[in-house]
């Protein structure tokens, strides 16, 4: 039998458990719509909807001391999913509560090589504290940590953590396919540019969105800058030229609004300064939407040069924004088809590893 039959062969025999206890983040309906497409037998534990509810384990309602039943009913179904994670049927934990990292991690302790342990953000600004980080460090100890980039494995060397498998973040085709959301790119932009920021004000990752909105002014023709962002703002400078659509807010950003709002505009705006693996900007680029970015981290992998500005270089991102608008052309460097493509494989590569080949230890305090 030739390796790359081998290959298959492993990979039809696999049986894939997704395990995500965040019900508002789409990105484990990407897993399991990638692992479904290519035939291999994925299911879902986490909060249901209808997205999930063929083939999945419900974990709801969440684990809670004042309500006996509920903890008996959480601790039978991670019992359950851990139990059954083998070579055959790993585990892919996308996100839990520090609570379930406890309970996940002490069953897995005999299962070393199938539990993965998706680390979204090794950022040390944002790394937790204390007894969380405690658990973090046990938890990354006795799974394998997988991240999205090599510069985000790099990230993560530094926290003091020795190895992890490098997996591409997967695009959001399920997401646009259900919602509606593809986007059609206009080949000469009309009198006014409609420019979208969007995604969580972390303090690391916008810095100074007083000069985005200054040097955005300066645009030599009109714009409109839609702020969807978290939490509400309180306060814009103010500007001569760009009009500021303020649609930010506290809570969660519905499905209907992101999707209404990446159809209208033009150009995704990611003033990112401490940039790790935007969802933000993989899900545009999913949908045909141009993306200008600073440079730096894993966004290289992913945009073009000229929709790239070095990092805090305002006036190099308008600039960007210019170059951008004069084409019809992708900002991306990957179609959504070849990206689900090169995720799976990777993915697949990780999952059949024998556990012995892989390099993994953690010495997070």
């Amino acid at each position: 039998m030739s390796s790359m039959a081998a290959e298959i062969g492993s990979a039809k025999r696999l049986r894939v458990i997704i395990f995500d206890s965040d019900g508002s983040n789409p990105y484990s309906e990407e897993l399991l719509h990638i692992f479904r497409s290519y035939g291999v037998d994925a299911g879902f534990v986490g909060p249901v909807d209808h997205l999930f509810a063929d083939d999945s384990c419900v974990l709801r309602p969440r684990f809670s001391v004042t309500q006996p039943r509920n903890i008996l009913s959480e601790l039978r179904t991670l019992f359950r999913v851990v139990s059954s994670a083998s070579s055959n049927q790993p585990l892919i934990v996308v996100w839990a509560r520090p609570y379930q990292k406890i309970i996940l991690g002490m069953m897995a302790c005999a299962k070393k090589g199938s539990v993965f342990y998706i680390v979204h953000n090794p950022v040390r600004s944002r790394w937790p504290v204390g007894i969380r980080r405690r658990i973090e460090s046990f938890f990354i100890a006795v799974t394998r940590p997988v991240v999205h980039s090599e510069s985000l494995r790099q990230m993560l060397l530094g926290l003091g953590y020795s190895d992890a498998g490098v997996i591409v973040h997967p695009p959001y085709q399920s997401w646009r396919d259900r919602i509606g959301a593809s986007h059609t790119r206009r080949e000469l932009l009309g009198p006014r540019i409609n420019l979208l920021v969007l995604g969580r004000m972390e303090p690391d990752k916008f810095k100074d969105l007083p000069a985005l909105i200054s040097n955005l002014d300066k645009l030599p023709v009109p714009s409109t800058l839609r702020l969807l962002v978290r939490p509400r703002l309180t306060a814009l400078p103010p500007t001569s030229q760009l009009v500021i659509d303020d649609s930010s807010q506290d809570g969660w950003i519905a499905d209907g609004e992101l999707a209404e709002s990446l159809r209208w505009a033009d150009i995704l705006v990611a003033p990112y300064e401490a940039v790790t693996e935007s969802g933000t900007v993989q899900l545009a680029l999913t949908l045909g939407l141009r993306v200008v970015a600073f440079s730096g981290g894993a966004l290289d992998g992913s945009l073009t040069s000229n929709a790239l500005a070095s990092s805090g270089d305002y006036e190099g991102l308008v600039e960007a924004i210019v170059n951008v608008s004069r084409t019809s052309t992708s900002t991306a460097k990957w179609t959504p088809e070849s990206r689900a493509r090169e995720c799976y494989d990777a993915w697949i590569d990780e999952l059949t590893k024998k556990p012995g080949l892989r390099e993994h230890s953690a010495v997070g305090d």
